[in-house]
């Protein structure tokens, strides 16, 4: 009998703790729901784990609900642009453009990006079979996500702070298959009434 009341104590308490998680999901997508769009600086610092060799950049991010975010480093040799399936990365100066709809591991970085901004954590991590950890830190949420397929995102792990204030993503930790570590932190995080949409015009080069 005491081993069977113990498994329904920890079977409630489990229970507890998963309607409180759903919770905070749900506020972070219901916040971010609807036209919204954003202007903020960042920085960026990515870990190269063969060599310990630490990058550190940053610049200028804007965005906009539900498919449009470009990232312009300082660096003129770095940058990001999304629009709708269609994606531009410089990288150490290459430029690349892709059609996301035909490429799978450009797929996973843009919806992982675009998910991540808007609140979807909940969607993505179900699309991708992933463990989600949610806790309460002072102003913040903490969300964890370790994807079951981590090969099809291009991430192993996704570490996520929001502000409780009003849900805005704040910083984001990836943890790339190959061991490659970045963490970007969005600052003077603002919500605006709107983007310029020549923000998010691709580069030709």
């Amino acid at each position: 009998m005491k081993k069977v009341l113990i498994a329904i104590t920890l079977l409630l308490l489990s229970a507890g703790f998963a309607g409180a998680q759903n919770a905070v999901l749900a506020k972070i997508e219901k916040a971010n729901q609807g036209q919204v769009d954003v202007e903020c600086t960042f920085t960026r610092t990515r870990t190269l784990p063969a060599t310990g060799k630490v990058i550190k950049d940053g610049g200028t991010l804007w965005y906009s609900s539900p498919d449009k975010l470009n990232m312009t480093y300082d660096n003129p040799k770095e940058g990001m642009v999304i629009n709708g399936k269609m994606m531009f990365v410089r990288r150490a100066g290459k430029p690349s453009t892709f059609d996301t709809s035909k490429n799978t591991l450009m797929k996973g970085l843009r919806d992982v990006l675009l998910g991540c901004i808007a609140g979807k954590v909940e969607t993505i991590a179900k699309e991708n079979d992933g463990a989600l950890t949610v806790k309460e830190v002072k102003d913040f949420y903490n969300i964890t996500m370790e994807p079951a397929n981590p090969g099809v995102m291009g991430y192993s792990r996704i570490a996520l702070t929001y502000r409780k204030a009003d849900c805005v993503m704040i910083r984001m930790e990836t943890v790339e298959v190959g061991g490659v570590t970045e963490v970007i932190k969005l600052e003077e995080v603002r919500r605006v009434s709107s983007v310029d949409p020549a923000k998010f015009v691709l580069p030709k080069k």
